[in-house]
């Protein structure tokens, strides 16, 4: 799990290409490292759609963005949770 996201240009580049505040990014990417660690299976959020985490997160777009710069996969099985460690 990477600490260092107030500095991560993929942070900044979901903030941008969201419109959303930095700080509101990486509250929705918390959130998703929190969904992947209380539900998730080897990484995997189960029967997750980016709809779903988008609502999850309340930031429209977030998931599609966050699998478009490599931290999330969409798999049969749901939503991976990609560079966790």
């Amino acid at each position: 799990m990477n600490r260092k996201l107030w500095d991560d240009p993929r942070i900044a580049h979901l903030a941008a290409v969201l419109d959303v505040p930095r700080p509101a990014i990486i509250g929705a990417v918390w959130r998703v490292w929190w969904l992947r660690d209380e539900y998730g299976v080897e990484d995997v959020i189960p029967q997750a759609t980016p709809c779903a985490l988008d609502i999850l997160v309340e930031v429209p777009g977030f998931t599609n963005e966050m699998i478009a710069v490599g931290l999330l996969t969409k798999t049969e099985d749901g939503i991976r949770v990609e560079l966790w460690d």
